[in-house]
């Protein structure tokens, strides 16, 4: 029995969104506000929070992770955790620095208000303040030194490891105590942090930093094609956040810009505005007025310009 090709739906192209950003890190808010100043219609899209967007009609911000991704006829298709599939024209990858908070009760409450990973993001906001650092190892230490540019009122909580004699030293040298035992709690009110409880006890705390260690993966860049050992080695990157895959832009984290946070925003401003320039060459095409069929994979809308035009 002959069996046809099954017809995947028609895409309304009125619901095809200009732009789907993965990451509400600092490169992704600052290229969605970049993008919204352009007109353009904006999805944020961030599994760890929602960040909000005042003023600007046309950004949406979703909670969700993203499991997937595809190429497709009009651009690309995303797939989120929680069964969302968008549509878009082009897609900003922003957040592929992989951080994790403490295992502690009460981190998630107080991360970005009171428990930080930068010194030079947020030491400024905490100066002459009761600083906190967490950890026991070299890095935790480091660390503790360099916010003695904006406090001298440090404490370094061990969290149940042991800090060598080299280390115990230098913070000495500092006068920077050491409490050890394990921190089971994080207290405060209004996302503040006030005290940190250790082993029944209370320590008074007004911001915590810690140090981790940074995992930086391209997973949805690799499904979409690119080879992740040369984007390692920034060979498959370009300084204005191109890629090599027509419509897919990166800045920020998943270029290792990640640091500081004013240096994250300016790679997303940056991407930002080549990505919109793309999409004002794209939107003189025939393409915009022609209803597209969804599923396609490895078909890229620059692609189907160039076929068009030739």
């Amino acid at each position: 029995m002959l069996r046809l090709p099954t017809l995947e739906p028609i895409v309304n192209l009125a619901e095809i969104i200009d732009v789907v950003i993965v990451g509400g890190s600092p490169a992704g808010q600052s290229a969605a506000m970049w993008l919204a100043r352009c007109s353009r219609n904006v999805t944020l899209v961030d599994g760890s929070m929602a960040p909000e967007h005042d003023g600007f009609e046309t950004v949406t911000c979703l909670r969700a992770t993203v499991d997937d991704v595809e190429q497709s006829r009009f651009g690309f298709t995303v797939h989120c955790g929680d069964g969302t599939t968008l549509n878009t024209r082009t897609l900003l990858l922003a957040k592929d620095l992989v951080v994790p908070t403490p295992a502690i009760l009460g981190a998630e409450r107080f991360y970005g208000t009171s428990l930080h990973q930068c010194p030079y993001c947020d030491g400024w906001e905490h100066r002459d303040q009761q600083i906190g650092v967490l950890g026991a190892d070299e890095g935790a230490v480091d660390l503790a030194l360099k916010l003695l540019q904006w406090s001298p009122r440090l404490t370094v909580f061990s969290n149940g490891g042991t800090v060598d004699t080299g280390c115990v030293k230098r913070l000495e040298k500092g006068r920077i105590p050491v409490v050890s035992g394990i921190v089971s709690e994080l207290e405060g009110q209004d996302r503040r942090l006030e005290l940190l409880r250790i082993d029944g006890a209370t320590h008074p705390c007004d911001a915590l930093f810690f140090s981790s260690p940074r995992r930086y993966h391209s997973a949805l860049a690799a499904r979409l094609g690119c080879d992740v050992e040369r984007m390692s080695g920034a060979v498959c990157w370009r300084p204005d956040g191109d890629l090599v895959i027509a419509g897919l832009f990166v800045a920020g984290s998943i270029l290792g810009i990640g640091e500081i946070t004013a240096a994250a925003a300016s790679e997303g401003l940056k991407a930002a505005k080549v990505l919109n320039d793309w999409l004002l060459a794209a939107d003189h095409s025939p393409l915009a007025d022609t209803p597209v069929r969804a599923g396609t994979r490895n078909f890229s809308r620059t692609g189907a310009l160039r076929r068009m035009a030739i």
